[in-house]
């Protein structure tokens, strides 16, 4: 039997993190609203500050850990932006997904930035009305 090992190295003090599953329908649908993630919603006591969100692409992970379907392909990661409602407001208004793809996996076509595009401490996202476009 030949054996695999897997190695985890921590790159940065990382801090909490929450994985995001949103489900994209392929029938080119206008708006895709973002899960309510119960973790990442400020309550009374406690403000959850967002820091950075970064995409993983199919090509670091084919499938989604909880809900099993396939990661949307570049040709579709093209093709959307993410709108973020935060402190009443819209205050990330059509950001390309593809921006937010930190990680470089050689000849996937994902355009790489070596570093994470990071949010300046944003506080009380709205999840209900934030989404894909």
């Amino acid at each position: 039997m030949d054996n695999r090992y897997l190695q985890l190295v921590q790159e940065e003090p990382r801090g909490p993190s929450q994985l995001i599953e949103i489900p994209v329908p392929t029938a080119g649908v206008g708006r895709v609203p973002l899960p309510d993630i119960q973790q990442l919603r400020s309550q009374v006591g406690q403000v959850i500050i967002i820091k950075a969100l970064r995409l993983i692409p199919v090509s670091v992970l084919s499938l989604a850990p909880t809900l099993g379907g396939a990661n949307a392909p570049l040709t579709e990661l093209v093709k959307i932006s993410l709108v973020l409602y935060c402190e009443g407001w819209e205050k990330g208004q059509l950001i390309p997904i593809l921006t937010l793809a930190d990680t470089f996996t050689e000849a996937s076509g994902i355009p790489t930035r070596f570093r994470t595009t990071r949010f300046d401490n944003w506080k009380n996202v709205d999840w209900s009305k934030s989404y894909l476009q």
